[in-house]
């Protein structure tokens, strides 16, 4: 993409994410698809369950999980993901699951014993995963790059389409104040 915006001497460029170099989600999803290639790799074959709650069933024997969501896509014209489901029953239905082993938790909040207060601030977590991923899904996560009058870039975020214009002012903001005390 082009220069998207110019603020005093910064120029902002914007360009589609690339997911491989932001996400490194503590959450885990195994989906199966058709036509797409989503979530993360594993060793299963949708043909080896009747059911997605055997699936389910095998993923616990599997993995110490203590967070465990299914995974629900809408495919009409792009695809979204959701850990609930939608309502056409035509265009929709489950993929897999997201979730979150006792390994990962404890590794995310650096914590030994996982209490009921730490389980719900990791289903806050899952469910943002699975929010960032539907975003990168749909195309509509960014990199936003901020550049100096040399044309060096100084900064870069990753940014969902709505949050674009003040992610910017906040960068922006924090350098012509790094500027004014420098």
């Amino acid at each position: 993409m082009e220069n998207f915006k110019q603020i005093g001497n910064y120029t902002f460029k914007l360009n589609y994410a690339d997911l491989g170099d932001y996400f490194d989600s503590c959450v885990t999803m195994f989906c199966f698809h058709r036509k797409y290639n989503i979530g993360d790799k594993h060793k299963y074959s949708l043909n080896d369950f009747r059911s997605w709650d055997e699936f389910g069933t095998q993923l616990k024997k599997d993995y110490d999980i203590r967070i465990i969501e299914p995974l629900y896509m809408y495919d009409h014209s792009g695809i979204t993901i959701s850990t609930s489901p939608f309502s056409c029953p035509w265009d929709s239905g489950q993929i897999g699951f997201a979730f979150f082993t006792a390994e990962a938790i404890r590794k995310e909040f650096g914590i030994k014993k996982i209490t009921k207060s730490i389980l719900e601030r990791a289903y806050k977590i899952l469910e943002d995963s699975v929010r960032f991923y539907d975003n990168f899904l749909a195309g509509n996560m960014f990199e936003l790059s901020m550049l100096d009058s040399n044309g060096d870039c100084i900064d870069i975020q990753l940014v969902e389409y709505d949050e674009i214009d003040s992610v910017i002012d906040t960068m922006y903001s924090e350098y012509a104040t790094e500027e004014l005390v420098n």
